[in-house]
């Protein structure tokens, strides 16, 4: 851009009050455009403000997350970019309950709904750092920030527990289970009249160095069986044998 000619003579004694804020300004810009260039050039999927595009095609995608190579239809890949496949960290899915469903034409209006009563199962595979196993987490972070530890029990087999007031889990409740002989964790939203449509989510290890995690509503929360046993069967359906 062409700058007019600045005579630095004649205006050093009016530029000493505004100089050193304008130097100010413009290092605070320059810091805000490279958080945003960081963020939104093209790169890693999914970083960044990519809206989710799904689409109805169902040609597998082939990509590699980790050390593990998976091959999973396009209708079950939210963002266009990861829809390109290769190596990524991450990649984010969504599932239709009961069968888990990828998208489609038919079920559009289920996929766009945002209602508490959603049956659409948000998965994210990624890579880095694997989280701790439900045990671990339960007994060293979870079970040392509630309010009872012998929680309630629930009718669908898990038990409820509230978290302190002064907890940084305080806007959502635990609820521990078993399966074949090892307990599982999840937390859900409280339910509460500002929160429209409480979520509910699993964060678990998966595979040879990667992590999983599957989130749907805390309408669901009676079909956590079925879930966990469905969205980890999927999953594996996704792993490119070859």
């Amino acid at each position: 851009m062409d700058r007019a000619p600045m005579n630095l003579v004649g205006r050093a004694s009016q530029r000493s009050s505004w100089f050193a804020p304008a130097i100010a300004l413009f290092l605070t810009m320059f810091a805000a455009a490279a958080v945003l260039a960081y963020y939104f050039a093209p790169g890693q999927p999914g970083l960044g403000g990519e809206l989710p595009d799904p689409t109805d095609a169902t040609r597998p995608v082939s990509l590699t997350i980790g050390s593990t190579q998976f091959r999973i239809p396009a209708n079950y890949i939210l963002l266009t970019s990861a829809r390109r496949g290769g190596p990524m960290t991450e990649i984010r899915l969504a599932a239709m309950l009961p069968r888990l469903q990828g998208y489609s034409i038919a079920l559009a209006k289920d996929f766009a709904s945002s209602a508490p009563d959603s049956p659409i199962v948000n998965v994210a595979i990624r890579s880095g750092r694997v989280p701790l196993s439900e045990a671990e987490r339960l007994e060293r972070i979870y079970r040392l920030q509630v309010e009872n530890t012998d929680g309630v029990k629930q009718a669908d087999g898990l038990t409820r527990f509230e978290f302190r007031g002064d907890s940084g889990y305080r806007g959502q409740e635990l609820f521990t289970g078993s399966i074949a002989g090892q307990p599982i964790v999840i937390l859900c939203d409280r339910e509460a009249p500002d929160t429209a449509s409480p979520n509910c989510v699993r964060d678990v290890p998966y595979g040879a160095g990667l992590a999983l995690s599957f989130r749907f509503r805390r309408a669901s929360l009676a079909q956590w069986r079925d879930i966990d046993a469905g969205v980890k069967k999927l999953v594996t359906s996704f792993v490119d044998k070859n």
